[in-house]
């Protein structure tokens, strides 16, 4: 279920600029913590093998939230 309904977010707002930016911070906010980012390898990859560029910057996002709050946090 999950899984279907990113997708739908993912196809409705891939060609809306000002969506697309706002869902791909919504996301990259939920997957923020890595337990999470194997999640998106059902997403990632399309029917024909290809990396899907909406979902590599959902991932290059959160990643980098999170090495920015590991570095807030670390002394």
């Amino acid at each position: 279920m999950a899984l279907s309904q990113l997708k739908q977010w993912h196809q409705r707002f891939e060609d809306d600029p000002e969506r697309r930016e706002r869902l791909l911070d919504v996301l990259a906010d939920m997957f923020t913590p890595p337990s999470l980012r194997p999640r998106l390898d059902r997403l990632m990859v399309t029917e024909q093998a290809a990396i899907h560029p909406f979902w590599t910057e959902v991932l290059v996002r959160a990643a980098n939230r999170y090495r920015a709050s590991k570095e807030e946090s670390s002394p």
